[in-house]
């Protein structure tokens, strides 16, 4: 138990503790889209300023083909080259920044994952997909390894910068917090833990 323990709490520390755009814990290198690709909904930008790490962040496209700058507000990327978008943003900075020099990584939905881990019975790297549920992930994970009653489930969700959100659905509540796995939805690069209810973390983060 003291084993599992420490390797939870490693995986949480490090999970939360450092910035950046992907967590810590993920598990491939972003694979950037061909030259040419056209942005789409649902695509990942890395936008990175070279000499301002402060302004690095990445966020996804919506629906309607927009992400939105807090200089700017939304800005419609949809049909747009990662040069294009590099060459309107670099102009707009340009107004704001000594020097609005950019780097764009395009990250195709394709690409994505999340992981499971803790009492699944197995745990491991597995394909993200949209509106994908703690449920969803749990049956490609092999299911808990028992009673959904003695078990919690903990989410680590990278920020672009500082902490990872965290939450956690205690599913020893029963009702309420079982038909949560099923309406809790995942976003790319989450990290899922399974763990013993009775099991202390520390910061257990938003409960919901």
């Amino acid at each position: 138990m003291l084993g599992k323990l420490s390797v939870i709490l490693f995986l949480a520390v490090s999970a939360i503790g450092l910035p950046g755009c992907l967590p810590v814990l993920h598990l491939r290198s972003v694979q950037k889209a061909e030259s040419g690709y056209k942005i789409k909904p649902g695509d990942t930008l890395h936008v990175r300023f070279i000499h301002y790490p402060n302004l690095t962040t990445c966020m996804n496209v919506d629906a309607s083909g927009d992400v939105s700058f807090s200089d700017f507000g939304n800005v419609h990327v949809s049909g747009m080259t990662a040069e294009q978008l590099k060459s309107k943003l670099m102009n707009g900075y340009s107004k704001l920044l000594a020097v609005p020099e950019i780097e764009i990584t395009v990250e195709n939905p394709e690409n994505r994952t999340v992981y499971f881990g803790g009492e699944v019975k197995s745990p491991g790297v597995f394909h993200f997909r949209e509106n994908m549920s703690i449920a969803q992930g749990l049956l490609l994970a092999g299911g808990l390894t028992g009673a959904p009653l003695t078990f919690k489930i903990v989410v680590f969700r990278g920020r672009p910068q500082g902490r990872a959100r965290t939450f956690k659905i205690d599913l020893s509540k029963g009702g309420s917090a079982a038909r949560l796995i099923t309406d809790f939805k995942l976003a790319p690069d989450d990290v899922v833990f399974v763990v013993k209810a009775d099991l202390a973390l520390g910061d257990p983060g938003v409960e919901i």
